[in-house]
């Protein structure tokens, strides 16, 4: 499965603006009144107005696994990694074969950037943030299940569980996700509870 786009909530669109532009230098694909859209490999990263609540989610980057070190290097040099295990901001996932580090971006995002050691890894230049390769990652509530492969996972939590590697609790916010697996496409939208409702 490959993530095409996600759309996420955020409450400050000009500072996510400068974190994703200036921070991790990445791309802008095109600015709306209330509403972002940022280059991050094959997929669009969109950001969505919303001044009513703190939404927040984790999701994560596929880099090119052979520049791993170097990715966390230069996302070290610019952000506060997260500590997972003993200190290390690394994180091994010897069942997937692949390795991440974490950070929060400005809107307390869970942001990971993750290396697939079974996917083809290409980049001719040294790491820097058009070098995403996708969206590979997008958790979403409520329930547990990890949907997709290599190239794209949905992964769907309880409400309240933290998200790994921090003890912050999984809300439902408004999500939407568009990805495509064999030559099909397909939509996945959450939304918000509010007062108990949906």
């Amino acid at each position: 499965m490959r993530i095409l786009e996600i759309q996420l909530e955020s409450n400050d669109l000009p500072a996510t603006k400068r974190f994703y532009m200036e921070t991790l230098g990445m791309e802008l694909i095109s600015e709306s009144r209330g509403r972002l859209e940022i280059k991050a490999g094959h997929s669009v990263l969109t950001f969505i107005a919303n001044q009513h609540a703190n939404p927040f989610y984790h999701f994560a980057f596929t880099i090119p696994a052979h520049q791993f070190t170097e990715a966390h290097d230069w996302v070290s040099r610019r952000l506060n990694l997260m500590p997972v295990k003993d200190g290390s901001t690394i994180a091994e996932f010897i069942n997937w074969n692949a390795r991440s580090f974490y950070c929060y971006d400005n809107n307390g995002n869970i942001l990971e950037y993750i290396a697939r050691f079974d996917l083809p890894s290409f980049a001719e230049k040294t790491f820097s943030g058009p070098c995403i390769v996708s969206i590979s990652e997008i958790g979403i509530v409520p329930g547990f299940a990890v949907m997709g492969n290599d190239e794209g996972l949905v992964i769907v939590v309880d409400e309240d569980r933290p998200w790994y590697p921090t003890l912050k609790k999984a809300g439902c916010f408004n999500t939407y996700v568009k990805a495509e697996d064999r030559g099909r496409l397909f939509e996945l939208s959450v939304r918000e509870k509010v007062n108990g409702a949906e």
